[in-house]
């Protein structure tokens, strides 16, 4: 009998998971994301922890409410747990009035009880065991408890400082070293990212905040995330800065903690801060969108500053490094969706399922113009506006040579800001973004729809590669040929290919990924992005 898997046993994710606030709802087009990171952080009580609490609420309202119906993990690593503020919120935040509960809507005492026991509540003192935790303890708990959401509070603590017996020993020779703490934050991210995907679940990084002292600067305003474009007008630099001039608190600004290492593992970010006045900032620079919305709290006026990040989840924008890049390149608007021919990309966990487009020969693409090894590959697309990273899903008029990247319609609305369908001037970049999340390494794929039960004759591909690009493959010694995309095919001579038989992926650099044949992933059918 075969037994069950972590994707048998997860429930479907239906939606957003609401964060109690229609107004910041609205301004998530529906809330918080299945299957992705989402890093909360601000200054002190400017509500983070409030937030997370919240969440553990709202997370098993059903479906039709905004909920996702499932329990909450909550790993604690700088603060005791507060049941009493998490039985309060049981009681007045519901799924009829979650903005301001009349006495009518309070939930009764069972119901308080059964939401508390579905939060589930662990305390974690050091990197090691925090990464322990996401990585074996959480998926059982996932199983056992239909967990749906999980929440780290906070990440910072255990990664930014060395621990002794006797607790957080803030002394410089109780930092830890540079290398173990990126090791330690790939680590933890790899494992959450793993565990968003594998149960469709949310999850959500409390990060705390670090100051950036710019001397000879004005000191009142808000904050403002952007990336630095320096040298030439095209390059962005994997960095961010604080515009001084819009976000300082005293003679200080202030940026999310972890740096540039931990902004590369998360998908969405959110800042919290406390302001006198209401206002909406509309700003949108080099692949941010930022808003301001409010919401209340025993505090008299608190606003929420959202920055989300409009890149790939697995490595946004600002992270992703360019290989190759082609200007002067035709634009033009696809369809609404994508279709299922062309490159024929399997159905998975893809960063971004809305940003897809056809890449064409147009003479000014020169090495970057179609062929089958461009498939599946990170493209970051810059029409005059914000540069998008988006996967190359299928081909465009080749032979015509007078089509560069059609885009579907949610990338020509990010690229062109929402500009009418007709022809623009972009260009265009291969990065070493990979466009699967559930994942950092290459994913060996049979082409969707092929004859998986063929033993005598196998369709393979490779996903998730950061750029390198395909020049052969080899099972158990027998070379493949290209089929149609970046897909290899191979049939076997006269004794059948067996799951143990190794599978080689050799990249135009040199190096090569080795797979067993029964590593390779069945998908369920070719994904279209939209």
């Amino acid at each position: 009998m075969r037994r069950a898997t972590a994707r048998d046993l997860r429930g479907a994710c239906s939606g957003p998971l609401t964060t109690g606030s229609a107004s910041l709802d609205r301004e998530l087009s529906g809330g918080l994301r299945c299957g992705q990171i989402t890093e909360v952080f601000g200054e002190s009580s400017a509500g983070k922890t409030q937030l997370a609490m919240q969440l553990c609420v709202t997370c098993q309202w059903p479906p039709s409410l905004g909920g996702l119906g499932g329990g909450a993990a909550l790993l604690l690593t700088d603060e005791n747990f507060s049941s009493t503020r998490l039985r309060d919120l049981a009681r007045t935040l519901t799924p009829q009035q979650s903005q301001r509960p009349s006495d009518s809507s309070f939930a009764s005492d069972d119901a308080v009880r059964q939401c508390m026991d579905n939060v589930h509540v662990m305390h974690v003192r050091d990197p090691e065991m925090l990464c322990h935790a996401a990585q074996y303890m959480l998926p059982v708990l996932f199983e056992r408890h239909r967990l749906k959401l999980v929440i780290v509070d906070s990440v910072a603590s255990v990664l930014r400082y060395g621990f002794t017996d006797s607790g957080i020993d803030f002394g410089a020779s109780a930092k830890m070293e540079s290398k173990e703490r990126n090791d330690s934050i790939i680590r933890l991210a790899r494992a959450l990212k793993k565990l968003a995907a594998d149960f469709d679940a949310v999850v959500v990084c409390i990060n705390q905040v670090t100051a950036k002292f710019i001397p000879d600067r004005p000191t009142a305003g808000r904050l403002l995330l952007a990336p630095i474009a320096t040298g030439s007008s095209d390059k962005i630099e994997n960095c961010f800065s604080v515009d001084p001039a819009n976000c300082n608190v005293g003679d200080s600004a202030v940026m999310p903690a972890l740096g540039l290492l931990w902004t590369s593992c998360i998908n969405t970010r959110l800042s919290l801060s406390k302001e006198d006045k209401a206002d909406y900032n509309a700003s949108a620079r080099e692949g941010f969108k930022l808003w301001q919305t409010r919401r209340r709290l025993k505090t008299p006026k608190m606003h929420w500053l959202i920055a989300s990040i409009l890149a790939s989840i697995s490595s946004p924008l600002l992270a992703a490094t360019v290989l190759a890049t082609a200007k002067s390149i035709r634009g033009s608007y696809w369809a609404a969706t994508s279709d299922a021919g062309g490159c024929s990309l399997p159905v998975a966990s893809y960063a971004n399922t809305h940003y897809a487009f056809a890449l064409g020969d147009q003479a000014a693409l020169g090495s970057l113009s179609f062929a089958p090894k461009y498939c599946g590959q990170m493209f970051q697309i810059n029409c005059g506006h914000s540069s998008v990273l988006a996967v190359v899903a299928s081909t465009c008029d080749i032979g015509g040579h007078d089509c560069g990247a059609d885009m579907i319609a949610p990338l020509w609305n990010a690229a062109t800001a929402n500009a009418s369908p007709g022809l623009v001037n972009c260009s265009l970049s291969l990065t070493t973004s990979n466009p699967i999340s559930s994942s950092t390494a290459p994913i060996c794929f049979y082409r969707p729809s092929s004859e998986f039960g063929n033993a005598y004759y196998k369709l393979l591909g490779v996903l998730n590669t950061s750029g390198r690009l395909v020049s052969g493959a080899k099972l158990a010694g027998i070379s493949g040929t290209v089929s149609s995309g970046d897909w290899y095919q191979f049939q076997a001579g006269a004794s059948p290919f067996k799951t143990t038989d190794s599978v080689v992926f050799t990249y135009t650099d040199g190096t090569s990924s080795t797979f067993a044949l029964s590593q390779c992933v069945q998908p369920s059918g070719v994904q279209i992005f939209s």
